[in-house]
Parts: structure tokens; sequence; C-alpha cells
């Protein structure tokens, strides 16, 4: 079922480039090495990035990414006004969002800095084989 939904998000270059999709690949490695999560929050990830990634233009490097371009680029168009989305369900998917981006943008940009709680390092990950 993962296999269906990365080839059709990952491999459509209309949606994705190729440095974008080897990227978005070495995370879901690195993130299954070190904390094997579920296969829905592996399958969130991949939406989340490749949505940012279209939403902030798809030739634009996760690196060459600014705060305003994730935030008013992305994030921001999960806000939903008061008489849209009266019980503020918006704020869960939000949530969501900045917690996957989050953990994805530490490890792009700090991949030698260790976990407190496991005591390892993505430094061993970053250079690991792409699928």
């Amino acid at each position: 079922m993962l296999d269906r939904f990365c080839e059709s998000v990952l491999g459509n270059r209309d949606k994705l480039s190729k440095e974008i999709a080897l990227t978005i690949c070495e995370y879901i490695i690195a993130m299954k090495r070190e904390v094997n999560p579920r296969l829905s929050y592996k399958r969130n990830t991949i939406q989340f990035l490749s949505e940012l990634s279209r939403a902030v233009g798809i030739e634009k490097k996760f690196v060459d990414m600014t705060r305003d371009d994730i935030a008013l680029g992305y994030l921001d168009k999960c806000r939903k006004l008061e008489n849209e989305d009266p019980m503020h369900k918006w704020i869960g998917s939000y949530n969501s969002k900045l917690v996957v981006l989050l953990r994805f943008f530490k490890w792009l940009y700090y991949p030698n800095v260790e976990d407190p709680k496991k005591g390892v390092s993505y430094q061993h990950l970053k250079g690991s084989p792409t699928v």
C-alpha cells in the first residue's frame, strides 16, 4: 500500500523534483532505522513534505526554503476562519504538519546532533543509500 502511494507521489516529476524525492526517501530510511514509525506516519510525512515542495515550488530545494516559505507558503494555508471551522479542527492538522516539518528539518540541518533520549546520531544515516 505504501509502495503505490510512494510511487505515485515520489515518482511523478510534475509534482516533485528528483532531488526532493530523493531527500524524502533518505529521510524515510533514516527515520525507519531510528524509530521504525507506523505506516501512517511515513505516509503522512511523504504527503506533507511533497505538499510543502509543491506549495513553495517544486524546483526549490528543502535547504533553500525559508521560514516564510514554510509558514506563509504552506502552513498558513491550513488556517481557517471561525465561520469555516467553528470547532477549530484545523489546529490539529496544522500541529501534525508542524511536528513532521520540525523533525524533518532537524534531520536535514543537524544530522550530527544526537538524540538525548537515545544517544544516537543521524550522521551515519545521512550518507546511506537511497531506494
